[in-house]
């Protein structure tokens, strides 16, 4: 009998222990890998010190992707509300996006020429949707953002 019990908290312990580890796993986003990249090109390019942000959102855009890929993040784009300013870094101009940001006065929009993401590393396969609050990149995903 004792050895049944046994078995049967092992099993019991083990399942718990399986649950726990996928809803953290599943239900956490590691912090921003690419955060000095990103506070570095801020300051650099845009004379921006993440250290003093209070409350922004910024989405790091990436052009020259597919068609639909931009179709959602535009559609993400404008059904977004915050009364916070929201900069927009693109990496290479674009008509599409740049028209549909322009209806929002508080849509900040920051242009690059060149490689400048490639230079900073900030190149990505998504656009990426960053809130800094108080100095600290506080949550972050890809767009459209995982549910």
């Amino acid at each position: 009998m004792s050895v049944l019990k046994a078995k049967l908290i092992l099993q019991a312990t083990s399942a718990y222990i399986f649950f726990c580890i996928l809803f953290y796993s599943c239900n956490t986003k590691s912090s921003y890998t690419k955060e000095s990249e990103f506070r570095r090109y801020l300051l650099e390019i845009y004379h921006i010190n993440v250290d003093t942000v209070q409350n922004t959102y910024f989405f790091v855009l990436q052009m020259n992707m597919c068609g639909s890929c931009t179709e959602k993040s535009i559609k993400f784009i404008q059904e977004f509300t915050t009364s916070q300013p929201v900069y927009f870094l693109l990496s290479a101009p674009n008509t599409d996006i740049e028209s549909a940001l322009h209806k929002d006065s508080k849509h900040i929009i920051l242009k690059v020429d060149g490689y400048t993401f490639e230079r900073y590393g900030l190149r990505s396969s998504k656009d990426i949707l960053l809130h800094i609050k108080q100095g600290k990149i506080r949550s972050w995903d890809y767009l459209p953002p995982s549910i």
